[in-house]
């Protein structure tokens, strides 16, 4: 599943990675993820095996200026040739902010072969 695989890749920089939300009381720097779509594709001739799924990466952290390095190190890792998908596309990042935090939120595609 892609977001295994999402999750192992998040993993290597070594911060919490969390699916859905992030836990009450966690520790922060953290990285949340979640799949907001994985449309289905087809062409005149059938099923396509390319798949675009569309995430929301979640960064959390107590400072601003650490939230922005990490979203760094995540937009690089996303848009780095050595991931396992095939390609991945920012949609957007966008800083917030919640009680006692600092959150950016990054929107991307990833295209992965489904087999």
């Amino acid at each position: 599943m892609i977001e295994e695989t999402l999750k192992t890749t998040l993993d290597t920089l070594g911060y919490k990675v969390f699916p859905l939300k992030k836990p009450q009381d966690t520790a922060l720097p953290c990285l949340v993820y979640t799949k907001i779509a994985n449309p289905r594709r087809k062409t005149h001739s059938g099923k396509v095996n390319l798949k675009k799924a569309r995430f929301q990466i979640d960064v959390y952290s107590s400072t601003y200026s650490e939230v922005k390095t990490i979203t760094k190190l995540v937009e690089d890792l996303l848009e780095c040739n050595t991931t396992p998908w095939t390609l991945s596309q920012l949609i957007d990042a966008r800083d917030l902010t919640e009680e006692n935090s600092y959150r950016v939120l990054i929107e991307s595609y990833l295209f992965y072969e489904e087999i």
